[in-house]
């Protein structure tokens, strides 16, 4: 996971903020499709901020 986030420090990347009741299923599907999140934090019991490379977002 080290070398996937040094090269989307490289490439760009985007703080996203994901807000629901499914937040866990959410990130259960991003990563079923490939999709790498990073730096997972949970600021309320509904709202997830996160980062995602460039290219996914």
């Amino acid at each position: 996971m080290q070398i996937a986030i040094l090269f989307h420090l490289i490439t760009g990347y985007v703080h996203i903020t994901i807000e629901g009741y499914s937040i866990e299923k959410f990130i259960n599907l991003a990563r079923s499709k490939g999709i790498f999140l990073w730096d997972l934090n949970r600021e309320k019991n509904t709202i997830l901020k996160a980062k995602i490379g460039i290219r996914r977002f």
